[in-house]
């Protein structure tokens, strides 16, 4: 179910600081029941690429949670989403949507202004963009349960975690890999001790997954000790998990499919 044909791109640039890699087609090219639309965001005053997976598209009386993607456009990522919600039957069917992240990276990912990073500090209006257009669309659109996931890597992780503390209640699952944390150690921390009262982030699950050769000291350095701290903070109302890799570098495969099998372990229990 192909919407528009997209022109190939060469190159995309995820972050100045982080890697340069080169890409010729995207998940709606490359995965069956994968469509591309465009989706025009009046909270943003752009236009974004979507990649929408629905399972068993013929089926007109099942709804499904929805897993969303950020970094969407990246064939690895989305593979292992695809891949888990097919053949995991702990963590069941889904509908994906992959939302392309590479453009205005900084200024979509990032919650607070740096120096470094001059286009930083457009968090909230993208998670706003998330909460009050994106998710009402596609729960118009597809037959969801209402339930959904968001998951996001490297600055797309420190987005994830914000947008747990700024927004609880929009997603009641959190995947976060390799999480940024050292872009704005103070501010997550403030973020924590603002979140009142701590009861509200009951029912919400959080994973995190990084290496432990992570080459970032963004990561290796504060994210350990910043989870430590949200299990301090709020008890037993956070159902969390940490996994570091050995011998593993930045973004590290299998934090999808991990974090999924965790949310799903836990929320199958109650």
């Amino acid at each position: 179910m192909k919407n528009i044909i997209l022109p190939l791109i060469t190159v995309i640039l995820i972050s100045a600081s982080e890697k340069l890699f080169s890409q010729s087609i995207f998940p709606s090219d490359k995965f069956d029941h994968v469509s591309l639309q465009l989706f025009d965001s009046a909270v943003l005053n752009e236009t974004r690429k979507i990649f929408i997976y629905v399972p068993f598209e013929n089926s007109e009386n099942v709804s499904y949670p929805v897993l969303y993607i950020l970094d969407g456009e990246m064939i690895d990522q989305y593979g292992e989403a695809l891949n888990c919600v097919k053949t995991n039957k702990e963590v069941g069917p889904h509908i994906i949507v992959g939302i392309e992240t590479v453009e205005n990276r900084d200024r979509d990912m990032i919650p607070v202004t740096m120096v470094s990073r001059p286009e930083a500090g457009g968090a909230d209006k993208f998670l706003q963009f998330l909460v009050s257009e994106l998710r009402p669309y596609i729960d118009s659109n597809f037959k969801t349960t209402g339930e959904s996931i968001l998951y996001g890597a490297s600055t797309a992780g420190l987005f994830t975690v914000y947008a747990m503390l700024e927004h609880s209640d929009s997603f009641f699952g959190y995947i976060s890999s390799s999480t940024m944390i050292g872009y704005c150690p103070e501010y997550m921390k403030n973020k924590v001790f603002d979140f009142k009262p701590k009861s509200q982030m009951r029912g919400t699950y959080l994973y995190i997954h990084y290496g432990m050769r992570d080459r970032f000291k963004q990561v290796i350095d504060y994210l350990p000790g910043y989870y430590e701290f949200l299990k301090e903070q709020f008890g037993d109302h956070l159902i969390s998990g940490l996994k570091g890799v050995q011998d593993k570098g930045h973004v590290p495969e299998g934090g999808i499919e991990e974090g999924l099998s965790f949310i799903y372990k836990y929320k199958n229990q109650q």
